[in-house]
């Protein structure tokens, strides 16, 4: 299970949380893209390594909807 929270123009991370053994690891991409200012575009462009859990955040990222 990932989550994100995004906001801003241009989009930037405001949060996530990750279930699951894999969510440290994913903490740590979402973590450094918030604290270095890196838009959400950025991270979607990215092409992680594979196998990893990290290459199913550009394709969530590409999903992303308006709350509310």
């Amino acid at each position: 299970l990932m989550r994100f929270l995004v906001g801003g123009d241009p989009r930037h991370f405001v949060g996530a949380a990750f279930c699951g053994r894999p969510g440290a690891d994913l903490a740590q991409v979402i973590g450094f893209a918030m604290r270095a200012g890196v838009p959400v575009q950025a991270v979607r462009e990215a092409l992680p390594i594979h196998p990893t859990v990290a290459e199913f955040i550009p394709p969530l990222l590409g999903a992303l909807e308006p709350l509310g």
